[in-house]
This record gives structure tokens, C-alpha cells and sequence, in this order.
């Protein structure tokens, strides 16, 4: 007879749910019908979150801010089978970059560029919020908000979603084991900051970031902003408060940040929906620079990086030096995406890049246990790593090093093997530590097997590894699609002399 009365009322509350779509169902009735705000899809649901946190920066890089309390927004965007029962236990947290708050991630003004909504089709968890002083999140005054404040922004919600002490509007809040944490741009300084001062997320994505390769046009653009924010900068919205700035000037945008082939809905819907962005900013990101340098080699957790091939903020060479810096972690994958600017999520690539960060999600445990549709297609090629982390080298100075392609059965992984020394991070002016190079030799493995690759070591580096024993080494996996988009993923590799 209880169980008759709970059925009956869970089908009067899940008419109540039809004739209002704003409705939110609650107690046992968030099992039985998702709730509302399915972006384009029944099989996607979106939860308003809420966080409350306080404005403080205790993260490696210090700057001032007012220590008050505020809000941040924003979103949990999850396939509806991921909210019954228990809930899932791995959600990935998105910050963006200059100008663009949660709305990067969940850009629906141009059908075919909702991120967290394609992702959660492929059996994603995500959050996107509006990072303080955007969106519908608190405003502080403009300089009172730096890059080490959203750092610690960042680390309060993450330690929200492990207790789930943060609000869910309509149900009870979600507790999270598994947190990777994605910045874009500048959001992926923050993401950094956060990692190494913390310690407490378990994988981190830089999208379209790097400490150093920084071009004359992204100089150019500092120094300006540097010039406004010095005369008091702009209201963030009518009313204040004040010191607030926008990185480019409307016209500024297709030339500098996208390709001329992208589509120009998406870019005017960017120009109209744009917001300034804190002058805090600015005073602390270059000192900033110089500490996290160093730092990033604490960050232990599997790292992705990934740029535009065509980006005009970063050199190349610069941003491939990112992924020498990360050397505390044993695996770190960067990928260049060809015929991609400064916005992966926003462009002609868009589904490539969802496909790049969706599969490598899914690899380090974040897909659900059950999805609506496949991941999203990658141009970037299949991934090999390093099966066993120790290799015995004998007098012939082979080293045998076991690889395994990460690619389905029938396909395959193919590339070049570089062994080298483990580079030490060191300050952004000085440039790379130089590694010695220990050997080389080309790949081909079917996928979903493991294949030893016999790589003889340079004469310089054996002599080296008799007089030492053991080196520690890095072994540097490239492999390039047919469309140019190039992939290197590092693994660390310990040398032992046999004999």
C-alpha cells in the first residue's frame, strides 16, 4: 500500500513536470524522470549548480583580492542515466578564458558547437561555470580578481563536488571521486595554478595555453590592455563595478583568433556575447609566469595539451615546450590540431577536438558506464605508450622498450620512438634545459597490442649509462595524421645497464 501511494505520487509529480519545464522533480522522482534543461537531446540533462566560495588566493601565486564571499554559477551537463542511483564519480570542471565565461562550453547560439552537450551524448560528466567576475557569478572589483584567486576559486569547487557541499537546484548534490580539471586560454594558467598548489585533482587538460612562445601580437595586445587598465579600466556591466577590459576590439577578433573559413554566425554570436574580463589580470600575469615554470613538475597527474596548429597567440616551438615542463608526471600527451586557431571548441575542427578530449577521458576513467552515442571523431591519431616503465640495456646497446597502441583492434598506431634524458623545468627567460638524446627508431604496432621496439642507444649516452647505472629517461612517442594534426605523448622510462 506505501508503494502504491509512491507511485501515484510520482506520477502526479511527473505531470506537474510536463506542464512546466522550468519544474525540477524531487526525491524519488529524480530517479524516475531527469531533470529539465535537455539541450537538444532527451538523453542529455543539465543541473543548475551553485557554489559558494570566498574570494581569497591561497594558491603558489599570490596576489591581493577583498576576501569576500560570492557565488559562482554554472552548469552539471550529464547523460540522464548518469543522475539515477548513486550518480556517477568522474565529472571534468571547465574554465575559460579572456572573455568567455560557461557560455564557451555550452554554445548553442549556432547549432553543431555545444561541447559539454556532445560530450555528455558520449557518456561525459561535465561542469562549466561562469568564472568569478562573469555571468551570472559575483563581480568583485576588477582588480581584486587575479590569476591566483581563480586558482583557488577553482580548488573551493572541486572540494565541493568531492563533499558535495555545493547547492543543485530541485535535488540533493552529487559527490565526485574523480575531478580532471580543463582550462582554455588564460583558464588554463588558473588550471595549473590550481594543480600544482593543490594537489588535488586527478588529470588536467590545457587547451590553447602556454607559459612561454607568447607572439608580438600577443605582446602588442598586453601592453594595451595594461594601458587601459591603468586609467581605471571599464565597468563590468552598467552600475559596476569597475575595472574591467576587453582583450580585442570587435573587428579584431576573425583576423587574430579565428580562421577565415570559420563560420562567421559563430563568430558575430562571440562578439555579442563577450564580456570584459578583471584587470587583475594583468599586473601579476608575468611574475606568474616566472613561478609556475618551475612548479609544473610537481603536477603528477596524466596531463593533455592541445593548441591550434594555426593559432596566433603562441608560437609552436613555444607551446611545445610546455610538455617538457610537466616533468612529475608519467604521462603527458600534447596535440597540435591542424587548420585550428585560437577556439578548438568554436571552429571547423570542433568535432575533432571534442573527439581529442572526449577518447582521452574516457582512457583515464571519466565515461560513464553507459552512453547514447560513440565519442566524437578525432583527426588526432591513435595513441601509444610505454607498457613497462624499466628497460634493461645490455653491451650491444639495445634497448628494448615495450609500447602498447591504444587504437581498436584493426587499426594501428605508427611513429617515431625518441629517447632522451628527463628535462628539468627551469625559468621561462632561460628557455629548455637541454636533454641528450639517447636514441631513436619507428613504430608500427597493431591496435590493442604490445610490440618491444629494439632502440640502440647513441654511443655517448651508453657510455653514460655504464658509468651511472641507470638513467632516468623520457621516452617520446610522435605520431602525425594524414591531415597534419601531430601527437606526442611522454612517458617516463627508467635505463638500466645489464651485464
Amino acid at each position: 500500500m506505501r508503494r502504491a501511494r509512491q507511485v501515484r505520487r510520482a506520477r502526479r509529480r511527473a505531470g506537474a513536470l510536463a506542464l512546466s519545464l522550468g519544474a525540477l522533480a524531487v526525491g524519488a522522482l529524480c530517479v524516475l524522470a531527469p531533470p529539465t534543461g535537455a539541450r537538444g537531446a532527451a538523453d542529455v540533462v543539465e543541473l543548475a549548480v551553485s557554489f559558494p566560495i570566498k574570494n581569497t588566493d591561497t594558491s603558489g601565486a599570490p596576489c591581493p583580492t577583498d576576501g569576500a564571499d560570492y557565488t559562482v554559477r554554472g552548469h552539471i551537463t550529464a547523460p540522464a542515466s548518469a543522475l539515477t542511483g548513486s550518480g556517477p564519480v568522474a565529472i571534468a570542471l571547465y574554465l575559460g578564458g579572456l572573455e568567455t565565461p560557461e557560455w564557451l562550453w555550452r554554445f548553442d547560439a549556432v547549432p553543431g558547437y555545444d561541447y559539454a552537450t556532445e560530450l555528455a551524448k558520449a557518456g561525459l560528466v561535465s561542469l562549466t561555470v561562469d568564472e568569478l567576475g562573469y555571468g551570472a557569478s559575483g563581480r568583485p572589483y576588477g582588480y581584486n580578481v587575479c590569476w591566483g584567486s581563480q586558482a583557488d576559486v577553482a580548488h573551493q569547487i572541486v572540494g565541493e563536488l568531492r563533499s558535495g557541499s555545493y547547492d543543485v537546484e530541485g535535488r540533493a548534490a552529487l559527490k565526485f571521486q574523480r575531478i580532471a580539471l580543463v582550462g582554455h586560454d588564460v583558464g588554463g594558467a588558473f588550471a595549473e595554478i590550481e594543480a600544482y598548489s593543490y594537489k588535488d585533482i586527478d588529470a588536467l587538460v590545457l587547451a590553447t595555453w602556454s607559459d612561454q612562445g607568447q607572439t608580438p601580437l600577443l605582446e602588442e595586445r598586453f601592453a594595451r590592455w595594461e594601458a587601459f587598465c591603468a586609467t581605471g579600466g571599464m565597468d563590468a556591466r552598467p552600475g559596476g563595478p569597475g575595472g574591467y577590459f576587453y582583450a580585442e576590439q570587435p573587428e579584431e577578433y576573425k583576423p587574430d583568433l579565428f580562421l577565415n573559413g570559420d563560420d562567421p554566425a559563430v563568430i558575430a554570436a562571440y562578439i555579442r556575447m563577450r564580456q570584459p574580463n578583471p584587470c587583475g589580470y594583468e599586473p601579476t600575469a608575468i611574475p606568474t609566469l616566472f613561478i609556475s615554470h618551475p612548479r609544473l613538475g610537481e603536477v603528477r597527474v596524466p596531463v593533455l595539451l592541445t593548441i591550434g596548429a594555426e593559432d596566433k597567440i603562441w608560437t609552436q616551438d613555444g607551446w611545445s615546450q610546455q610538455q617538457g615542463l610537466f616533468t612529475g608526471s608519467s604521462d603527458v600527451t600534447s596535440v597540435s590540431l591542424a587548420n585550428t586557431a585560437h577556439y578548438p571548441m568554436l571552429e571547423g575542427s570542433a568535432p575533432a577536438f571534442r573527439g581529442l578530449l572526449a577518447n582521452w577521458l574516457i582512457r583515464h576513467g571519466y565515461g560513464t558506464a553507459t552512453r547514447t552515442s560513440p565519442p566524437p571523431p578525432s583527426s588526432a591519431p591513435p595513441l601509444v605508450r610505454v607498457a613497462r616503465p624499466t628497460a634493461w640495456v645490455a653491451r650491444d646497446r639495445i634497448a628494448p622498450v615495450s609500447l602498447t597502441c591504444l587504437a581498436r583492434s584493426g587499426s594501428e598506431c605508427a611513429g617515431t620512438l625518441h629517447l632522451e634524458t628527463a628535462r628539468l623545468a627551469v625559468a621561462p627567460q632561460s628557455g629548455p634545459a637541454p636533454n641528450l638524446g639517447l636514441g631513436a627508431a619507428a613504430f608500427r604496432i597493431a591496435g590493442a597490442q604490445t610490440q618491444t621496439l629494439e632502440v640502440q642507444l647513441s654511443r655517448t649516452g651508453y657510455k653514460r649509462l655504464r658509468r651511472v647505472g641507470r638513467i632516468r629517461a623520457v621516452a617520446t612517442l610522435l605520431e602525425r595524421a594524414p591531415d597534419g594534426t601531430v601527437t606526442t605523448a611522454r612517458n617516463r622510462l627508467t635505463l638500466k645497464a645489464k651485464g
